[in-house]
């Protein structure tokens, strides 16, 4: 709150619970915050947990998705999209410092349509990806580009950018080194020029 005491022009510090401070020259007053003290309860250190393993989920993808993808949108609230990002995806930890239910992620956010009836498996150290391309009846855009998320010891996600377009409807990828002994992830698709982005779909190869 404002104040109007000229009594107290240029004092800066606390007076009981107040903090007293100036902003753009004029005095003003907050209340002092309360601080936690004593021991956080379980469920307070298992949701840090999760939410520190979350932080560095997105550290992760800050280029490849928070900021490609989730920055392109303005969510509800007014939420930036790294906020949106780390909102939704916190469930998927359970409390946990690795996810613990991929499925419940969303890596990605867009008008385009998803992936109708994808099917995933390995074949020769080879992602295989099939999906319906029948695209008169999805109306969809056959140029939309493939993107492929590799989700590493449920704990960090790879990003990978393909050239492959959806009226393919089946494609080989050859698996980089790290991600070898990957068995699960998402695919998304992406205009041409990354302005538009399709919601993500979680696969899985048994």
């Amino acid at each position: 709150m404002k104040m109007g005491n000229n009594n107290l022009k240029g004092f800066a510090g606390l007076i009981g619970n107040l903090v007293i401070y100036n902003l753009q020259s004029k005095m003003v007053a907050r209340t002092r915050p309360n601080y936690r003290k004593g021991p956080l309860s379980e469920k307070r250190m298992k949701h840090r947990s999760s939410f520190r393993a979350l932080q560095k989920l997105a550290s992760g993808v800050k280029d490849s998705l928070i900021r490609r993808v989730w920055s392109s949108t303005v969510f509800t609230g007014g939420m930036n999209g790294y906020t949106w990002f780390m909102k939704l995806n916190n469930r998927a930890f359970d409390g946990t410092d690795k996810i613990q239910f991929p499925e419940l992620m969303t890596v990605s956010e867009g008008p385009l349509s998803l992936v109708k009836d994808l099917n995933a498996g390995l074949s020769n150290g080879r992602l295989v990806l099939r999906w319906n391309s029948n695209l008169q009846a999805n109306h969809v855009d056959a140029l939309d580009l493939l993107n492929v998320v590799f989700l590493v010891d449920r704990e960090q996600l790879n990003v990978m950018k393909t050239s492959f377009v959806r009226s393919e409807g089946l494609v080989q990828i050859d698996l980089p080194d790290s991600e070898n002994n990957v068995s699960e992830g998402f695919i998304f698709w992406s205009s041409p020029g990354d302005h538009e982005f399709s919601p993500s779909v979680y696969w899985s190869v048994n």
